[in-house]
C-alpha cells in the first residue's frame, strides 16, 4: 500500500478503504448467512439468494482492488485479513451451529437484532461501491453491487420483520 497518502489517488485510497471495511465485515458473514439461511429454509426464495452470496463479498473485495490497482495502488491485492467488524463479531458471539440445516431454526430475537445490523452495515458498505464504479476498470462493480443490495435488502426486510 502507498505510504504518503497525500500523494495516492483518492478513488484508490476510497478503495482501499472500502475493500477492508467488506473484509472485516466478511468475517461474520458465514455465521449471518447460515442464522439466515436456517430461519428461512433452503426451498424458499429467500433461502437460495442467501445460497448463492456466499462469493460475492470477497468478489467485491477482488473488483474494489481493481479499482484501486488500476488507480495506482500497486499493492490493493495484498492478502492480510483486517480485524473483524463489530458487526461480524457481534454475529459470532450470537451464533449457534446447527447439525441438520434440513431442519428449520428460528433465530431468537438476540441474533435477529446482530444479523439485522449486519446486514445494514453491509448495504451501507456494499452501497459505497456504487460511488466508485465510474472508477471502475469494467462495469462488473457496480453491476455487482446493484444485485446484491437488490437481493440483501429483501433479506434485510424479512429478517427484520420477524
Amino acid at each position: 500500500m502507498t505510504n504518503n497518502y497525500d500523494l495516492a489517488d483518492p478513488a484508490a485510497l476510497a478503495a482501499v478503504q472500502l475493500r477492508r471495511r467488506l473484509r472485516a465485515l466478511a468475517a461474520g458473514q458465514t455465521e449471518a448467512f447460515d442464522l439466515l439461511y436456517y430461519q428461512f429454509g433452503a426451498g424458499s426464495a429467500l433461502g437460495a439468494t442467501i445460497g448463492h452470496a456466499a462469493n460475492r463479498l470477497p468478489y467485491l473485495a477482488v473488483l474494489l482492488a481493481d479499482v484501486a490497482w488500476t488507480h495506482g495502488e500497486h499493492a490493493a491485492h495484498e492478502g492480510s485479513l483486517p480485524p473483524p467488524a463489530p458487526e461480524a463479531e457481534a454475529v459470532k458471539r450470537v451464533f449457534r451451529f446447527h447439525a441438520s440445516v434440513k431442519r428449520r431454526t428460528i433465530m431468537n430475537p438476540e441474533q435477529r437484532t446482530a444479523v439485522v445490523a449486519y446486514l445494514d452495515a453491509l448495504l451501507l458498505e456494499v452501497a459505497s461501491c456504487l460511488e466508485l464504479d465510474e472508477q471502475a476498470p469494467s462495469a462488473t462493480l457496480g453491476r455487482e453491487a446493484r444485485r446484491f443490495m437488490g437481493d440483501f435488502r429483501e433479506v434485510r426486510q424479512a429478517a427484520a420483520a420477524l
